[in-house]
């Protein structure tokens, strides 16, 4: 028995033993395997993860007494991980543990390390003497041990703390010592050097100057694993270029932000990126966007508890409510915002754009009670953001604020607007040139003629046409009224007409020239390839979501804003790998002298402008200029005028008696036409320029002196007499009489298509067969596509640069949310479309990629000529993709139109149109059609054609009614 307890002893003592060693080596283990998924978690920007693990391996470390390069690994990495996901004060903390507990343990480097990570976190927490003194202590440690690779890094370090303590010099010095030991061939290295040169540069008030070097920080960046620092400069970037007014540039490298943020859970970030895409679509005027982003970046900042930055985000938002002229909708969500929460800048903010509101009320007593406590609290430090302040006591009545102190103010402003980007010194520019035009003309012109400098540099700020389109539309009113003071201190109506025709249109000029850009897509490369995939992926998305859900549901517009924005920056990606499209320079704008000599003395031109409460009016004769400024009584006066205009519209659709017509049409004849009419008498063709909402005006139908305009005048439309040298216009004989045709009679209940499209229901259009079959008559040589011939494959498998005339029967679908998703529905069966990789549906963005050289296209179809309408650039529709992709006119609809009617009037339309060309063509011009040398008068045959078809049907028993006549209009060339 003792034998065998013995025995047992002795096989408990070896497995014990056996046991010990066993535990000791598997804490080894144990300790790799964590260290090595603390890692993995760090790397993937996993910070809570990766601190929880490495905090075990810390706990592993010291309990089982392992090397203490493990416990240094560990409490290292934890503080990496407490900085990282902004605990910054434990990271300090855990800094201080390791040297105070460790000293006699850790190494040189070891100790430099700390105090470079003292350096760092006291830097993120602002406390930059301590930061400082962090960097000194590592600089000290590197050099006396010549740590070359460390030594460089704390250099840059010390260099941007200097920096942001204003002592620029020292900054320099230590750049230029970090210079001297850049390593070889290290990409990350030389991107924090660039990265610090610009900060140098920015501090120091020339950003622009420090661009490029953060530009290719940013390039070196990506040659590196490092997506922290890839994404900090991204945003970097975007901010910049945003205040440049580079707003290409902005977007590419937010959208390249959006992505890293994501990739590296950087939730802060996150949001700072949505906030500074929704600015740079904020500044751009698509405001349904910048709501969009904004409210996601608001969002996160609640998520993350950044209750301030949320409040920031809704002041802005009210902003926004504001420039759409709704004071009561941002006073209500001023209302909302938390005050309790707010620190003393952003209570300002909030104060000031109170006092903003109730100005825009006109309840000023309350608006200058909200300016002085606004005041009050902008002492101190905060006395920099007086200038928001004093924006709004510029809005105060003279009565409460002189003259004289307003240009004070105004001059705080402008010297205060440097420091925060081109845009705001624009602004404050303007505000200077409008305050000294009653006193002093000479200052007014030399602000305005400097701020609208900047304000022509910012079409230069991106490629993309889309962009473009609504850059300066805010703006485009201070273009009429300088045009205004040209004529009231100058006597200049050259320069003003010159003012006026630079307001308009542009952004069509950008659409025809823009087309040239897909002429370089090239099917291999990889870019051209992802351009095109996302554009059918966007259609996709419209095709397949209702407008309406869209708009509604947050999620789906975040989606799809974010294809259009990715889109929209590899497209200026594409852009500037081709120095071909940048050479593009925009046509001398037209000139009042060469505009007299296009007009015969039967020919007159009215532009109109629009601006706040003033209606301008600029008649242009052979030998005469007239120009009118009107003062309404009222704020808005294009708001009063979309009034007028949707009550003429509807008095004219839903068929009113003659009297009720006249009285609609009195109340804009009184306003567009009486104070030119005597200058109209010799006149027999008018071309309108509108604005604004005179866009949906169908001028025609106005009614003066008991007869309709069109009686009197033959009229046409034009977006500016500029852009007329850029529409296309050829007419070779040999498809002189060509036509291409297209009816669709029906869409199925079954259609795919017909359902997924916002319009509630596109009904069987049986007389576009009708149509089609009596416009053909007319031409002999005609490519007639009818009801299953019909498809968007078969129509862009034609060369499109046969037909002379185009003529679309069909349904039509207006995005005024999205002017590139109009389109025209040509198929019944989406299924047989995706086989060829079409959808059935031509929208905008297609239509003006085709190759046409269609000298008039007609689109018989309901509502072709609404869109989104933009200030001074018309409407954003289908017409403009027309003439963009070469057509030389384009006829459309302003309402739905009438399956019996229209039949008719198409008919009578072709009829007059030849015969009218047959009479205008005198054998010289059919000569120099043949060497394509032939250019028609600014009123053509096509014009008179309309005119005479509409005469036409005023006559008519039955369809006599403007209703069926009045919709149609011609625009272009």
């Amino acid at each position: 028995m003792y034998k065998l307890s013995k025995t047992i002893l002795l096989i408990f003592t070896i497995v014990c033993a056996h046991s010990i060693s066993t535990i000791a080596q598997t804490a080894q283990e144990r300790f790799d395997v964590l260290f090595e998924k603390g890692d993995a978690l760090y790397y993937s920007y996993e910070y809570e993860e990766a601190l929880s693990v490495f905090k075990q391996t810390l706990e592993i470390a010291i309990n089982n007494d392992l090397a203490f390069k493990e416990v240094y690994n560990s409490l290292y990495s934890i503080t990496l991980c407490y900085q990282y996901s902004n605990k910054y004060q434990l990271a300090i903390n855990n800094i201080n543990y390791t040297l105070e507990n460790y000293a006699a343990e850790l190494a040189a480097r070891q100790i430099a390390q700390q105090y470079y990570l003292l350096g760092t976190v006291n830097s993120y927490l602002g406390k930059l003497e301590n930061a400082l003194a962090g960097y000194d202590k590592s600089i000290e440690i590197y050099k006396k041990h010549e740590y070359t690779d460390r030594l460089f890094t704390s250099y840059i370090a010390r260099g941007i703390t200097n920096i942001e303590l204003d002592n620029y010099d020292a900054a320099l010095t230590d750049l230029q010592k970090a210079e001297t030991l850049t390593p070889e061939n290290n990409s990350g290295a030389l991107s924090n050097l660039y990265r610090a040169y610009f900060s140098l540069y920015q501090y120091m008030g020339n950003s622009a100057k420090g661009v490029p070097y953060l530009q290719e920080s940013y390039e070196l960046a990506l040659k590196t694993s490092d997506k922290r620092n890839q994404l900090d400069i991204s945003i970097l970037l975007a901010n910049n270029l945003m205040l440049e007014n580079q707003y290409g540039d902005a977007l590419k490298y937010a959208n390249d932000g959006l992505v890293l943020a994501k990739q590296t859970n950087s939730t802060t970030l996150l949001s700072t990126l949505y906030d500074i895409i929704g600015r740079i679509y904020m500044s751009l005027n698509e405001f349904e966007q910048s709501v969009l982003h904004f409210n996601k970046a608001i969002e996160i900042s609640r998520e993350i508890g950044a209750e301030d930055q949320a409040a920031r985000l809704e002041i802005t938002i009210a902003s926004i409510a504001l420039k759409q002229g709704d004071a009561e909708n941002a006073d209500f969500i001023l209302s909302k915002v938390n005050k309790e929460v707010l620190s003393e800048r952003i209570k300002i903010l909030l104060l000031a754009k109170q006092a903003e509101v109730f100005i825009e009320l006109d309840d000023f007593k309350s608006a200058n009670d909200f300016i002085n406590e606004a005041l009050n609290l902008a002492s101190g430090e905060l006395v920099v953001v007086r200038p928001l302040i004093y924006k709004q006591i510029l809005r105060l009545p003279d009565k409460l604020v002189s003259q004289n102190e307003k240009l004070g103010y105004a001059r705080k402003i402008l010297a205060s607007s440097k420091d925060n980007g081109v845009f705001e010194i624009m602004k404050a520019e303007m505000k200077l040139a409008e305050l000294f035009e009653p006193i002093n003309a000479d200052s007014a012109f030399f602000y305005a003629y400097k701020s609208l400098e900047k304000l022509e540099n910012r079409r230069l700020s991106t490629f993309s046409s889309t962009l473009k389109n609504s850059l300066n539309a805010n703006w485009q009113h201070f273009y009429y009224q300088l045009a205004d003071w040209e004529i009231r201190h100058n006597s200049d109506n050259s320069k003003a007409f010159t003012l006026f025709e630079r307001a308009k249109s542009r952004a069509l000029f950008d659409q025809i020239y823009g087309r040239r850009f897909f002429s370089f897509l090239d099917a291999e490369n990889p870019s051209s390839i992802k351009l095109l995939a996302l554009q059918k992926k966007i259609d996709r998305f419209y095709l397949e979501q209702n407008e309406a859900t869209i708009r509604r549901e947050n999620d789906q517009a975040i989606q799809v804003a974010a294809l259009e924005l990715e889109y929209q920056s590899l497209q200026d990606e594409v852009i500037q790998k081709h120095p071909e499209i940048q050479k593009i320079v925009y046509p001398n704008v037209a000139t009042l002298k060469e505009t007299q000599a296009l007009l015969d003395n039967k020919t007159a031109i009215i532009s109109y402008g629009i601006s706040h409460n003033q209606l301008y009016i600029y008649l242009v004769k052979n030998n005469d200029i007239l120009f009118i400024p009107l003062k309404a009584d009222y704020d808005d006066i294009g708001a009063k005028l979309s009034l007028d205009i949707e009550s003429f519209r509807n008095a004219i659709i839903s068929q009113f008696e003659s009297e009720r017509l006249q009285a609609a049409s009195n109340i804009l004849t009184n306003i567009l036409f009486t104070p030119i009419e005597d200058k109209l008498s010799d006149i027999e063709h008018l071309i309108i320029i509108p604005d604004g909402p005179l866009h949906l005006l169908p001028f025609e139908a106005l009614r003066i002196n008991d007869e309709y305009l069109i009686e009197r005048f033959a009229i046409k439309y034009i977006p500016s007499v500029s852009v007329l040298s850029v529409i296309n216009e050829r007419q070779p004989i040999d498809f002189e009489r060509s036509l291409l045709g297209l009816a669709s009679s029906g869409f199925e209940s079954g259609d795919n298509l017909a359902i997924a499209r916002s319009q509630a229901s596109f009904s069987t259009l049986p007389y576009t067969l009708a149509e089609i079959d009596s416009i053909q008559t007319n031409f002999p040589e005609s490519k007639i596509l009818k009801n299953e011939m019909v498809t968007e494959a078969a129509f862009k498998a034609l060369d499109l640069s046969e037909y002379r005339f185009m003529h679309f029967a069909t349904h039509g679908n207006i995005n005024e949310s999205v002017p590139d998703q109009s389109g025209l529905i040509l198929s019944k069966k989406t299924e047989t479309e995706t086989l060829f990789g079409e959808d059935g549906y031509l929208n905008a963005r297609e239509i003006s990629q085709l190759s046409i050289n269609a000298n008039l296209v007609v689109l018989s179809a309901c509502n072709t000529g609404v869109g989104r309408i933009i200030n001074g650039e018309g409407v954003m529709g289908l017409q403009r993709s027309f003439l963009a992709a070469g057509a030389s006119s384009v006829m459309v609809s302003l309402w739905s139109i009438f399956d019996r009617s229209t039949p008719i009037f198409m008919n009578l339309f072709y009829e007059n149109l030849l015969e009218i060309e047959d009479d205008e063509l005198s054998f010289i011009d059919k000569a120099m059609m043949y060497a394509n040398l032939y250019s028609s008068d600014i009123v053509d045959f096509k014009t008179l054609a309309l005119q005479q078809t509409k005469k036409q049907m005023i006559e008519h028993p039955y369809y006599n009614h403007p209703v069926h006549w009045a919709p149609f209009i011609l625009t272009g060339k």
